[in-house]
């Protein structure tokens, strides 16, 4: 493997929780410890066992600064000729400055698509230029995949965006106590940014709906572990119904500590509008996690319904509360669909495998 410039621009875990940028923390981490020639430009230094910090442009705004000077540098740096970028929602005038610096530098770039639900159509010939451009494009799921190879023409890799998961180190009891949760209630977990994609108020509906009676037999608890924008929304809806006891925000939480949300959890719900392969999810399947996803592309690729978990229609609220219910009444059921579940997480998803590919796009 020669010199690998990986692009992060704004950053990664821990400075930015999101799927994508947890899942470059780790694969720049695990590539640095077999390969010294790898370097990377980011807004901050990390702990990437070696790996050379360059860092990027303090003009702002800085997504549309970033591409420009990353071209500058390139241009003086000819070591540097395979970069990584990852591709998501930005402006259509980052990707047209990569693709001229691809096409003039003659840069071996592989793009990895990130972001999925809507293949853009404003600018097509910028997005199609840049793509085409690539030495290689990797798709984080197979509905990504199928969705950019037919509108730009492409033949994209499929790799999912795997991280190395740990195992707890104490007991369900153990952390509900540390995070003063209930210790008989029945936890129902998010993690995840708190915006509208994400639908993070479809479960508060769904809790809203609950009577006093299955309030106090079922003893459901929403744990929210992440940030965003809607949480002050959702707050607001919490005090506003009476959910207070039923509800409780963490905030962002570390990924190094997401196991502990998920040992302490009884089911974990994913609500998407749309998902590439989810690294949540993902680790909620390894915990061997009951699991109610949204019946949407990327999720319904990953759990089938009655199967290894329980599909829901996504703007339906009613139909979340009987997933809820039938999770909570029928224990022998949920154990069933959480191991099923890990079954599916070990048949399909491999991070030694995962690392290889990418190795092999690299060489």
């Amino acid at each position: 493997m020669g010199k690998v410039l990986f692009i992060i621009n704004q950053g990664v875990y821990p400075y930015r929780v999101g799927g994508m940028e947890v899942f470059n923390y780790h694969l720049i981490k695990s590539l640095c410890k077999k390969y010294r020639e790898i370097a990377y430009i980011s807004s901050a230094p990390y702990d990437f066992n070696g790996a050379r910090y360059i860092n990027s442009c303090s003009l702002r705004p800085t997504k549309l600064f970033t591409p420009l000077w990353v071209f500058i540098y390139l241009l003086f740096h000819p070591e540097y000729r395979t970069v990584v970028i990852s591709f998501s929602d930005a402006h259509w005038l980052v990707w047209q400055i990569y693709a001229l610096a691809i096409r003039l530098l003659k840069l071996k770039a592989i793009v990895v698509i990130h972001y999925g639900k809507n293949v853009p159509s404003d600018h097509y010939d910028v997005y199609r230029t840049f793509l085409q451009s690539a030495h290689k494009v990797v798709a984080v799921s197979d509905d990504i995949k199928n969705n950019y190879d037919s509108a730009f023409d492409l033949e994209c890799n499929v790799i999912y965006p795997l991280v190395p998961f740990r195992n707890a180190v104490e007991t369900s009891a153990q952390y509900r106590e540390f995070y003063d949760i209930p210790q008989d209630a029945r936890v129902v977990s998010m993690v995840g940014s708190l915006k509208q994609m994400k639908n993070p108020q479809r479960v508060l509906e769904a809790l809203s709906l609950f009577t006093k009676q299955e309030l106090t037999v079922f003893k459901p608890f929403i744990l929210y572990a992440g940030g965003g924008s809607m949480m002050p929304e959702l707050m607001h809806f919490v005090r506003e119904n009476g959910l207070s006891e039923y509800v409780k925000f963490l905030g962002i939480v570390p990924n190094d500590k997401i196991v502990e949300i998920m040992t302490m959890s009884d089911v974990y719900l994913i609500a998407s509008d749309f998902e590439g392969t989810s690294v949540s999810l993902l680790e909620a399947m390894y915990n061997s996690k009951p699991i109610i996803a949204s019946d949407v592309p990327g999720l319904r690729d990953m759990i089938t319904d009655g199967t290894n978990g329980l599909l829901y229609e996504v703007d339906s609220s009613k139909a979340l509360k009987m997933c809820l219910i039938k999770m909570f009444s029928d224990v022998d059921l949920a154990c069933q669909l959480g191991n099923a579940a890990k079954v599916s997480y070990e048949e399909k998803y491999s991070y030694e495998k995962m690392l290889r590919s990418y190795e092999s796009l690299l060489l």
